[in-house]
């Protein structure tokens, strides 16, 4: 939406704007939570490169576990027996890269855990599929936030980040790997 590419190509401004108000208000009204992972490129490379086997150097990986374990240690902190089934953007490279790591994850959790994780994850279409694009909104904002407060980045100046208010208002998950945390895993 921000880049006016995909199905808003060719949008105003006020019309985008609008829906993604309206995603906004959607997200505020039904999000019980959200839970991100925010894991600086250039740090992640810089620790990693050819510290560990090549499968394992990708930052996505690593926040696709941590996202997953998020999600299956909230349910243990709210007392929950539902099993969590993870829903993906049905891209290319998720389809060869998930179902390995969510089975990777199962082979390397605690007990307890298993239970709570559902059927392998699936991969959707994110434009018909609305909690997806939520997903990605709340994920394009918390990009934004960073690139603000760690390189002094403004908002767009069509999108400001008080456009975003309400999205603060849910509580979130969120997981940040800094130096010392990604050091402490590759060790």
């Amino acid at each position: 939406a921000a880049r006016y590419q995909g199905e808003f190509k060719g949008w105003a401004t006020e019309e985008r704007n609008r829906r993604v108000e309206k995603a906004i208000s959607l997200i505020k009204l039904v999000a019980h939570a959200s839970i991100s992972c925010a894991i600086p490129l250039r740090l992640h490379q810089s620790i990693v490169r050819g510290k560990v086997p090549s499968d394992f150097e990708d930052q996505q990986l690593l926040a696709i576990f941590d996202v997953m374990t998020k999600t299956i240690e909230n349910q243990i902190a709210a007392k929950s027996d539902e099993p969590v089934d993870f829903i993906f953007d049905d891209h290319q490279k998720w389809k060869l890269v998930v179902p390995w790591a969510y089975e990777l994850m199962k082979a390397m959790s605690p007990p307890s855990y298993l239970p709570l994780m559902g059927g392998s994850p699936i991969f959707r279409d994110d434009k018909l599929v609305l909690p997806l694009q939520a997903a990605d909104l709340q994920s394009w904002y918390f990009r934004r936030v960073f690139a603000e407060q760690l390189r002094g980045e403004s908002f767009p100046h069509d999108l400001p980040r008080e456009f975003f208010q309400n999205l603060d208002s849910i509580p979130s998950l969120m997981s940040v790997w800094d130096k010392w945390r990604l050091e402490d895993l590759y060790r």
